[in-house]
């Protein structure tokens, strides 16, 4: 036990990490969160469960400022819990379903918690026109974003984005290059942690292009989906990166009518 530092800029999943072995230690913690706390939302959610399981900790907040007070020997209660399902994979079938105007329902509860949730508000002000969003909070979903801008009139201006350089690829360069390759315009400012990226749309998909995942799966399903409006066929190499997240991507996207090929390797 004792009193712990954590970046909030750069990913929740430490915080995580010590939120579920702290309670069981011989004395009580703190997590001291170094500001930005971007992750915010995310960390919120294991407090929510950990509560869920009999564990009490607090989360005080001042401006910038945040720390999570952990109690020690605490113990964990069994309890019953059916995991609902992922906003994060949800947000690509509300993309597939917002470039192509077809409707596709999941079971994804509209009313979580999840930080991911916000992409149904954004989608909804796409419909409309070009947006200027804050995705610091919910920087997963930001590959599916710049797809879905690409298809919207004027340019979308989403600041925030800096985490995404953190993640699997580096996703701004990722979809910077990627995009590029189907014709669309995307452009990056600020410095390092504060990138802003903006996206040109909307942009006619002409596909005939071979893309890479770069070995990211949040790449490869934010392509996928644009390749819903190409005119003609995409192909994305090293695709079956979808398999840390959701191994059945493919098959679901053809179960809502688009046409997917796998070649054997």
């Amino acid at each position: 036990p004792g009193t712990f530092r954590a970046d909030g800029s750069i990913s929740s999943q430490l915080i995580s990490g010590l939120l579920f072995v702290l309670p069981l230690l011989d004395g009580d913690s703190v997590i001291e969160i170094v500001p930005p706390f971007g992750s915010a939302g995310y960390v919120e959610l294991t407090i929510w469960m950990l509560k869920t399981a009999g564990i009490e900790v607090r989360l005080l907040r001042s401006g910038d400022e945040a720390s999570i007070i952990v109690p020690g020997r605490q113990r964990y209660k069994p309890f019953e819990y059916t995991v609902p399902p992922d906003w994060s994979a949800a947000a690509a079938l509300a993309v597939l379903s917002f470039l192509t105007g077809k409707e596709i329902v999941t079971d994804a509860d509209p009313g979580s918690p999840h930080p991911d949730r916000a992409v149904t508000k954004l989608l909804g002000q796409l419909k409309s026109g070009a947006v200027k969003a804050d995705i610091s909070g919910c920087p997963d979903i930001g590959p599916l974003l710049f797809a879905a801008a690409t298809q919207a009139e004027g340019i979308s201006v989403f600041s925030g984005a800096g985490r995404l350089r953190l993640k699997e690829s580096d996703r701004i360069a990722s979809m910077q290059e990627e995009l590029a390759r189907l014709g669309c315009s995307v452009t990056v400012s600020g410095g390092p942690g504060k990138e802003t990226v903006s996206v040109t749309g909307p942009v006619k998909i002409k596909g005939g292009a071979a893309l890479s995942s770069h070995g990211d799966h949040r790449i490869a399903m934010a392509l996928s989906v644009l390749a819903s409006v190409s005119e003609d066929p995409v192909t994305i190499e090293g695709a079956e990166c979808v398999s840390k997240s959701w191994p059945g991507f493919f098959e679901a996207l053809k179960s809502c009518g688009m046409n997917v090929e796998a070649d054997p390797l």
